[in-house]
């Protein structure tokens, strides 16, 4: 058995990439998706800042925490047991898949 993991920075294309491989086939138990955050918090968005505006004003809601990123990455691992299932999951998990 070989393993495949892949890092991807959006949760949307990490599933894509699981849902494409059951999809060809692969057994789920095969497939591991893991999200790792990053203990700083946001990337982009005012969730540190609350409702402190340094002039003496609020903003609502929606203007402060709508734009909120949260950093991190989605690993995707993928548990191989033939050449042929490697060779098609390095297929469509795409560049950058590592061999473990």
């Amino acid at each position: 058995m070989q393993t495949l993991m892949k890092t991807y920075k959006t949760l949307a294309d990490a599933e894509a990439a699981r849902n494409a491989l059951l999809s060809a086939g692969v057994p789920a138990p095969s497939v591991q998706l893991e999200a790792q955050g990053d203990e700083a918090g946001a990337m982009a968005g005012n969730f540190v800042n609350g409702d402190f505006e340094p002039d003496g004003e609020t903003g609502t809601y929606e203007n402060k925490f709508q734009n909120v990123e949260m950093g991190g990455v989605f690993i995707l691992t993928v548990d191989t047991q033939d050449a042929g299932m490697r060779a098609r999951a390095m297929e469509i998990m795409g560049a950058g898949n590592e061999p473990l």
